[in-house]
């Protein structure tokens, strides 16, 4: 009885108001779409411009930095980039609208159903299971109604893509690579040798290139040792080079290698990092020995003297013979020595023991320490020298070594490390930064406790 009057009095007084609520439904999907597809449009034409941007600062990086155009192409992608967020933000806006609206609706519809159905449960005498069914079923049909209109919105939008691709199949084909290059190919008159001149090609970013400033030019002058040992009659000899300092890089070694490159190319010295890590441009420049490298030129017109390394044997010009300081940092045995079997895996370090190392791990043998003490200058063959002592102390004080004792019975007689006399050279001249007087201090601290 109650399933029947459910349907005979309130299906159809329900049923008289879906119609109402569809087209309420389709009403607001127009509303929608008016909109919808036009910022779809806009989104899709404003993101074209932001890839093809893209595209042509990869494929022609080289021309936009020969030019220093940079900051243009940067301002111009980061504003149709920006224009292109803009109108997605706009668009996924008006996705959210669009259920907020149809969520508001099926509640409110909702809402109505149930109260009136609780409103006449009691004079129709319907049982709770026929009211709670007949809520389930408009519950069925609102989400359905709601899946539908969000659906065919969705297909709405996409048809967007849809018909740029049309619009892209109507355009007029493109000649053939093929094709044109049988137009652009030249007469058989054309000469067959010598070299293109385009002195008026215009550029696209030739606006931006900067115009030249004219710089009166800095001339300072180099004067190099020289020494060949071709023509061993020939006595070593200072030679000036004159280097404009407006054509020239900032450091010592871009004016010794603008030097060999343009000036004169006998000239002969090590280098090759070029950024303070390999130590070969090691040399005496104005008195103090430091790597070319990281020595700035002073911007005045004072001479710069630059000699090989102080009391070394010279191989040519500004390269130093450093046999003798490589021996003795073999002699040290730089590598960690165990007594025990090697672990299976890593041998592992405390973060407290790796913090003993910082300070002496960071020497480059780049010897300006070793070639600045007088203790060395005279005892070369017997004092290892501050690099190689402050070397051995980092291997004495590494937590995963076990020949410690041995490493400084080794050192056990009156030059290996006693020659130091605290001078203090090293630590002033090290380009490092680092203060090999104080490891060798550590190290006699270390061999008077051992007795």
């Amino acid at each position: 009885m109650a399933a029947r009057c459910s349907t005979t009095w309130i299906i159809p007084y329900v049923a008289l108001a879906i119609p109402a609520i569809g087209i309420a439904f389709v009403l607001l999907r127009k509303s929608y779409m008016r909109a919808s597809r036009q910022m779809k449009r806009l989104e899709a034409t404003t993101r074209s411009p932001v890839l093809s941007t893209l595209s042509l600062s990869l494929e022609g990086l080289a021309l936009i930095r020969s030019f220093g155009a940079q900051q243009r192409f940067v301002r111009d992608f980061v504003g149709l980039q920006n224009d292109n967020t803009r109108v997605y933000f706009a668009f996924m806006s008006s996705g959210r609208w669009l259920g907020l609206r149809l969520d508001v609706l099926a509640s409110n519809f909702l809402t109505v159903v149930a109260m009136g159905s609780i409103a006449i449960q009691h004079p129709l005498g319907l049982s709770s299971t026929s009211v709670g069914l007949l809520l389930s079923y408009v519950l069925q049909l609102v989400g359905l109604l709601q899946w539908s209109v969000r659906q065919s919105a969705e297909v709405e939008n996409l048809m967007v893509s849809t018909e740029r691709v049309m619009e892209y199949g109507r355009l007029a084909h493109e000649e053939t690579q093929q094709a044109r290059d049988n137009a652009l190919k030249p007469s058989k008159e054309w000469p067959q040798h010598g070299q293109p001149a385009m002195p008026r090609a215009p550029s696209l970013l030739a606006r931006e290139a900067p115009a030249p400033a004219s710089k009166a030019p800095l001339i300072k002058t180099f004067e190099i040792y020289r020494w060949d040992p071709e023509t061993p009659a020939q006595k070593p000899r200072m030679q000036s080079y004159q280097v404009d300092l407006n054509q020239c890089g900032p450091m010592t070694l871009d004016a010794l290698i603008k030097i060999k490159n343009e000036i004169d190319p006998t000239l002969t010295f090590r280098r090759s990092c070029r950024e303070g890590i390999c130590g070969s441009c090691a040399m005496n420049i104005n008195g103090g020995n430091t790597l070319a490298c990281l020595s700035r030129i002073e911007r005045s017109t004072s001479t710069v003297k630059i000699y090989p390394l102080p009391h070394t044997y010279v191989v040519k010009d500004l390269v130093p013979d450093l046999t003798n300081f490589y021996r003795q940092y073999k002699s040290i045995k730089p590598y960690l020595q165990q007594k025990t079997a090697a672990p299976e895996r890593e041998n592992l370090q405390s973060i407290a023991d790796r913090k003993k190392l910082d300070g002496l791990y960071e020497c480059i043998l780049c010897a300006c320490c070793s070639t600045s003490c007088p203790s060395y200058w005279w005892n070369s063959d017997k004092y290892l020298g501050p690099a190689v002592l402050m070397q051995a102390y980092r291997w004495m004080i590494d937590s995963r070594d076990q020949f410690g004792p041995e490493r400084r019975a080794a050192l056990q007689d009156p030059f290996s490390v006693y020659r130091c006399h605290t001078i203090m050279n090293c630590a002033r001249t090290c380009p490092k930064g680092l203060n090999p007087g104080l490891a060798i201090a550590e190290i006699k601290k270390l061999m008077a406790l051992d007795g």
